[in-house]
């Protein structure tokens, strides 16, 4: 009993529904419920299809009205085929929403936009058109576009559980992350070659080191291996680069004495020259490292570094008794 009493009202909602669509469809902005029974009536449900049409259209929501006997229609076959009504319920409700929020946007464009607001009430109705002129006279045009905007933003959101961060993440945040670091990469490769470039002197240059044996045996060894102990700027423009140097010392501190030589050239980019990438504090100390990943992508790992070429041991045997011996070498 109660199923045949769901099937017949599904079949009276349906075509009721159709009933009403097809006067929305015949709707005529010339034929108004006052019409003259002596005048032609165009609406394809008769008098009742001008009420209906004229009431829907012009008195609430304009056009969108058009979706109440879809949502009918769809309420009617959901009766009809006895399927649960929870989902339709809440579809209803939102299709409702959306149905007073477009009419209230398209009145706010119409009022911000338009100059004929007879136009308006066609497309966004009476209902739709008053509360557009309640927003915008109390809160002005662009406080009542933020309103529409924030009510569309929230409706969306509430039905479709969509959320707004992820999808601004993926489209925006991702790719201005990976901007920014491609940026950040870029700012920290030329700071470290400025940084690099200050600490590395350009110049051409023949460096000499002297190591001395320990003595006594506890001797601190920081103290006797004295890198760079001299250092000789080359002739720039030359192919060549010819240093003199004599240790006046070398008598006086009473030990053998070990030298090494090595050529400096001019500092040139070179891929892990610097591989530790080291930013400096103003003594010069490395205070943070930034690793070159070798990602072709973003960094090339390149750092300016000068080669170096070194001699071969050179000994120097100290004779007691020849405290004023001096060493000299070319």
């Amino acid at each position: 009993m109660k199923d045949r009493r769901i099937e017949i009202t599904g079949i009276l909602l349906i075509a009721v529904s159709i009933f009403i669509l097809i006067s929305l469809i015949g709707y005529n902005s010339n034929e108004v419920p006052e019409i003259s029974s002596q005048v032609r009536i165009e609406n394809p449900m008769g008098i009742l299809g001008v009420y209906i049409a004229h009431f829907l259209i012009k008195m609430t929501l304009g056009y969108f009205s058009f979706l109440l006997p879809i949502l009918g229609i769809f309420w009617g076959w959901w009766l009809f085929s006895k399927k649960k009504l929870a989902k339709l319920r809440k579809t209803t409700l939102f299709i409702l929403i959306g149905m007073l929020l477009a009419s209230i946007s398209l009145g706010i464009i119409s009022l911000a936009f338009s100059k004929d607001y007879s136009q308006s009430y066609l497309t966004a109705g009476l209902v739709g058109n008053v509360v557009a002129r309640f927003f915008v006279d109390f809160l002005g045009k662009i406080g009542a576009g933020i309103i529409a905007i924030a009510g569309w933003l929230i409706l969306i959101r509430t039905y479709f559980s969509l959320s707004y961060y992820d999808t601004f993440n993926k489209t925006v945040g991702k790719p201005m992350g990976r901007w920014q670091k491609k940026q950040k990469v870029q700012r920290e490769k030329k700071k470290h070659t400025k940084q690099l470039r200050a600490k590395i002197e350009e110049k051409r240059r023949i460096e000499v080191v002297r190591i001395l044996p320990q003595f006594p045996d506890r001797q601190d060894t920081a103290e006797l291996i004295q890198d760079p102990w001299r250092s000789f700027d080359c002739e720039p423009g030359t192919e060549f680069c010819e240093v003199e140097f004599e240790d006046r010392e070398f008598g006086s501190m009473g030990r053998e004495v070990v030298y090494y030589v090595r050529a400096v050239q001019q500092a040139t980019a070179t891929v892990n020259g610097d591989p530790f990438r080291c930013d400096y504090d103003a003594e010069g100390n490395c205070i943070k490292t930034n690793y070159c990943l070798g990602v072709a992508e973003e960094d090339d790992c390149l750092s300016d570094a000068a080669h170096r070429a070194w001699s071969s041991p050179i000994f120097v045997s100290y004779s007691p008794g020849a405290s004023d011996q001096v060493f000299s070498a070319r």
